[in-house]
């Protein structure tokens, strides 16, 4: 038993090891997927996340659940909210642009 915890807390030591042998960068290696793999999940994650919750406000609220809003009504008040931006509301302020939107800090104030 203790012959395992030693081999498998000191394996990723020795893959570090073996990629400097090899003359690979450690960080090119392991951040630069790692990072490529978030910034591309969290806006899909984000998106999917938006989408079920839309749905699910559509079903919870329309007949099928406690009949509050006809889905015409809840379709025509949500395409309102989700594209027509305000003009006078900044973008970080505007739910659908507030994931996707990177504005200088100057332009925050």
């Amino acid at each position: 038993m203790h012959l395992v915890s030693h081999s498998v807390l000191f394996a990723p030591c020795s893959q570090l090891d073996l990629l400097r042998m090899l003359g690979v960068s450690r960080t090119k290696w392991n951040f630069v997927p790692a990072m490529a793999a978030a910034l591309s999940a969290a806006p899909l994650l984000s998106a999917i996340g938006t989408a079920v919750g839309i749905m699910a406000g559509a079903i919870v609220g329309g007949p099928a659940g406690f009949d509050i809003i006809s889905s015409q009504e809840y379709w025509s008040e949500a395409q309102k909210v989700i594209w027509d931006w305000p003009a006078h509301l900044h973008p970080l302020k505007y739910a659908p642009l507030v994931n996707a939107c990177e504005l200088p800090p100057q332009a925050l104030v």
